[in-house]
């Protein structure tokens, strides 16, 4: 029986512009230029289109649960009015008995007491985009004059940090520099008082790699390796939780979830656009200019509709069309392929490994050695399988 279809929710890209220019940000930097023509902020007319929509499809679909994921460009350009007045909005238009979820993804740069006051408000959860705790680790994070955005966004985590109007605290988003040292940098933010972390590695395509990239190596791996030992051999309760390990752990003790990272699934967000339009996974624009473009709007188009687009419909089925070196793969069913934008490059399409298989491999097998260990082990007295998780 084929699997169902499920939107768990929506990128809403609220801004099309952004006060910083990282260099590796697929947005602006890695080929695709239709920003351009995107209107800078999303309209009240857009948002009533999409929250109609979202309205029918939770209706039809039975869903008990829908997020909104604030988006950009940075959202908070955008400005206080335009949160109170969607969540308004939301809570007139669709069901009391659906929960949703709101989360905003920001640099932190513009993140005030006050803001934090209306997000809060509002229900808000916070993520904040931050490479590591010194200059050398957020390089790439500068603003438009070349200048770092480090103080700024530091004080961005320090007013989520101790706002009475949080109820959640920030997570962090973290680009991986393989330059940094991966101990240093968990001890820091254990310092920082960061309870989750979600590691995402450098977006590219065989056709672009990322900066210092070689196929041939893993130091990507290298680095994981290094920052898994010190988070899986941490005792303290209260300890960060890191979502990539977390799910690849999830999936090499059996578990079931679809995880972008690890081959997407069946469970997906779409991309709603300045202007209202529905896309696939948004890193896609690493592959190309107007890559991730559909000809669908929300003031024309179902959500639903979007699953008959053919690049919509391969990223729900790209577990399925692996090539023929991931089928054979000795961790194919952990990785799935890994992320789909990785696996692209002009010639072969997505029918490619993904450009970070080799570090992949050795990750999970790694990851999956100690897993075994532990279990075999841990009837011992001095190794406790909880002591890890």
């Amino acid at each position: 029986m084929k699997t169902k279809v499920i939107i768990r929710g929506l990128v809403l890209k609220v801004a099309s512009r952004c006060n910083l220019n990282c260099e590796y940000c697929y947005m602006y930097n890695l080929g695709d230029k239709t920003y351009k023509s995107q209107p800078k902020v999303m309209s009240q007319e857009v948002v009533i289109h999409l929250l109609m929509r979202v309205k029918t499809y939770l209706t039809e679909s039975g869903s008990k649960t829908f997020a909104f994921i604030f988006h950009g460009g940075e959202p908070l350009l955008v400005g206080y009015d335009f949160y109170q007045n969607f969540v308004r909005k939301a809570n007139e238009l669709l069901p009391a008995s659906i929960q949703i979820i709101y989360t905003i993804q920001t640099n932190g740069v513009l993140l005030s007491d006050e803001w934090c006051k209306v997000l809060g408000s509002l229900g808000i959860r916070i993520g904040i985009s931050l490479d590591g705790l010194s200059e050398e680790a957020n390089r790439f994070r500068l603003d438009h004059h070349g200048r770092s955005s480090l103080s700024a966004t530091l004080q961005g985590i320090a007013n989520a940090q101790t706002s009475k109007h949080l109820k959640y605290l920030p997570g962090i988003l973290s680009v991986i520099n393989p330059n940094i040292n991966p101990d240093d940098l968990y001890k820091k933010y254990k310092s920082l008082k960061i309870r989750h972390i979600n590691f995402l590695l450098p977006d590219g395509t065989h056709d672009n790699l990322p900066t210092g990239f070689e196929l041939e190596q893993t130091i990507f791996a290298d680095w994981l390796i290094k920052l898994f030992d010190n988070w899986f051999e941490d005792q303290d309760r209260d300890k960060p939780q890191i979502t990539f390990f977390n799910q690849i752990l999830n999936k090499i003790l059996g578990g079931e979830g679809d995880f972008e990272y690890l081959g997407g699934g069946k469970n997906i967000n779409l991309i709603i656009e300045t202007n209202g339009d529905i896309e696939p996974q948004d890193s896609l624009k690493a592959c190309g200019n107007g890559f991730t473009k559909t000809n669908m709007n929300i003031s024309n188009h179902a959500l639903e509709d979007s699953f008959k687009h053919p690049l919509i419909k391969f990223c729900i089925d790209s577990q399925e069309t692996l090539c023929g070196q991931c089928q054979n793969c000795s961790v194919v069913e952990v990785c799935n392929g890994g992320f789909i934008t990785h696996r692209y490059d002009a010639k072969n399409g997505f029918n490619n490994p993904s450009i970070y298989c080799k570090d992949l491999e050795r990750l999970i097998h790694y990851i999956s050695i100690r897993v075994e260990y532990l279990l075999i082990y841990s009837s011992n007295k001095n190794i406790k399988g909880n002591e890890f998780f």
